[in-house]
């Protein structure tokens, strides 16, 4: 129950960055958004990953 809680809530934060980056990307700061981008992706797998382990 508490994981698909965290599941989904982790969904919807990752789902509202992601909208914002697309609303970032279409200024001038693309380049460095898509930077950001990449290194938010690593983190994200990150934190998914120490809170499979924290639940388990």
């Amino acid at each position: 129950m508490i994981e698909e809680f965290m599941e989904s809530a982790f969904r919807a934060a990752t789902y509202g960055l992601r909208k914002r980056m697309r609303r970032a990307l279409d200024g001038p700061v693309g380049c460095v958004m898509m930077g950001l981008k990449s290194g938010l992706r690593k983190t994200q797998s990150l934190v998914g990953a120490s809170l499979a382990l924290m639940l388990q």
